[in-house]
């Protein structure tokens, strides 16, 4: 019996897809955490701006995750180079962690929080709302 649904850690993304029969729905537990502490239509907001960035962007990773960063970091390493390749623009991303990322927010073209699994609905709503004040100013 197939499953319905695989979930995997974002870090074997492209390996699960590759080995998933495509009848099959895939996500990650990014994804499922994202719907549930955060406001998902937001995120796919900003995940549709990805495509309109340009040479010398501001972006700011916060990041929320408590671990220390790893040699092929999600957050410091494949989310920048991702970026950069798939905009084919030289970015000035920024990277900040912790659970409260207290830049100056409106520095910046976008904002990715990493990570926001790891924090609680709360905080993540918050974060979301000051990312979007900052964008209307």
């Amino acid at each position: 019996m197939k499953p319905d649904l695989v979930v995997c850690d974002s870090q074997v993304v492209d390996r699960m897809v590759l080995e998933t029969p495509a009848d099959i729905v895939c996500t990650t537990f990014s994804i499922l955490f994202t719907r549930f502490r955060g406001d998902l239509n937001e995120i796919v907001w900003g995940v549709l701006r990805i495509k309109d960035l340009k040479k010398g962007y501001k972006i700011l990773i916060a990041e929320a995750c408590s671990h220390h960063p790893l040699e092929d970091d999600i957050g410091r390493v494949k989310s920048p180079k991702w970026l950069k390749g798939y905009s084919g623009a030289e970015l000035d991303i920024t990277t900040c962690s912790g659970a409260d990322s207290s830049d100056d927010l409106s520095l910046y073209r976008l904002v990715i929080h990493c990570g926001g699994f790891m924090i609680n609905k709360k905080l993540m709503l918050s974060r979301i709302q000051d990312a979007k004040r900052h964008r209307s100013q």
